[in-house]
């Protein structure tokens, strides 16, 4: 009896599964479960399937264009200073394999399955993810579709092992936080950006940590939320010099904060450090003299993007051999901090 023809789409109808999950049976990925994988086999072998080698050949090619994913306002990513240097440490690294970077940002809320159809289009190789929110449900579709990508900084999702490049906010906090206890601080001000990021989440931690080692309660009117603008930073600081005992020192979650809050403690004829001291987070170059010197956490932005850029090369052969990636962050003095 002649044998009915079909494809790889006509498989994954009968097996009641996604064409990649078919795909990830027929190139033996490990990340399908052993019933799934039992009964696409079946079928397979029922219809005698073979994959044509034009189509395997083709799924085998690389483009040599990875897309850099920012959701964010288009405005603020092309005035925001960490980019640049992200991006820059990026490039070194995809020039020397001759790789492309597909820049795409992405306004919220956006359609995922636009971004994979680029991939299942053959267009580019895969993703990386930039100011990824936690709550984000792209890199959790990306996982299960069996699309190559990296995020830098983590996210939270029901992926247990995925690949990532992210700085040491918790330490990086800590060790601000510690400069000024140490310097006999005890009413110090956080300025939080949006808790939707993890790296939000994670500065607050290291702060609360080093308040704890010395005895200090966290005062939730300490602690104020806003965007992590100089506008943000502002506001925020405006609130702080309204309560009862304001702070002595201020540690903002982004450096861009920390000069909005300098504005605000200005206006109000105070000086930086003599009555508040103020550290800011990323230590940004940011256009514009800042007096005082604004002291900070330094991230190695750079060094994050050429990590980001190595991983994802990495992964492309060996999607499932690779370690999330770690950088310190280094708290730098200067006059603002006291």
């Amino acid at each position: 009896m002649r044998k009915v023809k079909i494809n790889i789409r006509d498989i994954a109808r009968l097996a009641n599964v996604s064409v990649a999950t078919v795909s990830r049976v027929i190139n033996g990925s490990p990340n399908v479960s052993e019933k799934t994988r039992k009964k696409v086999l079946k079928i397979i072998q029922e219809y005698d399937y073979h994959p044509s080698a034009f189509a395997q050949k083709l799924s085998k090619t690389k483009t040599q264009i990875v897309a850099l994913l920012i959701p964010y306002e288009r405005g603020f990513v092309l005035s925001d200073a960490f980019f640049p240097p992200l991006i820059k440490g990026m490039t070194e690294i995809f020039d020397k394999k001759e790789y492309n970077i597909m820049l795409s940002m992405i306004e919220s809320p956006y359609i995922p399955q636009k971004y994979i159809s680029l991939y299942k289009r053959g267009i580019v190789d895969g993703y990386i993810l930039a100011n990824v929110k936690k709550d984000d449900p792209f890199p959790e579709i990306l996982y299960e579709e069996n699309i190559p990508f990296v995020t830098v900084g983590r996210v939270s999702s029901k992926i247990k092992n995925y690949p990532y490049v992210d700085t040491d906010n918790v330490r990086g906090a800590f060790e601000a936080t510690t400069y000024f206890l140490e310097k006999g601080h005890k009413r110090i001000a956080l300025l939080k950006g949006n808790s939707n990021y993890n790296f939000i989440q994670d500065r607050y931690e290291g702060y609360i940590l080093a308040l704890k080692k010395y005895g200090i309660k966290p005062d939730p009117k300490l602690i104020v939320e806003d965007s992590l603008t100089i506008d943000g930073g502002y506001k925020a600081m405006k609130k702080l010099l309204k309560i009862n005992n304001p702070p002595t020192a201020v540690l903002a979650c982004s450096d861009y904060m920390a000069i909005g809050a300098m504005n605000a403690i200005f206006e109000e004829n105070w000086e930086v450090p003599e009555d508040i001291a103020v550290i800011g987070f990323d230590d940004l170059y940011i256009d514009g003299k800042i007096e005082p010197p604004l002291a900070s956490v330094r991230q190695e932005i750079e060094e994050m993007g050429k990590e980001a850029a190595k991983l994802f090369l990495h992964i492309l052969d060996n999607p499932n051999n690779f370690e999330p990636i770690i950088l310190p962050a280094t708290f730098i003095w200067r006059r603002s901090a006291g």
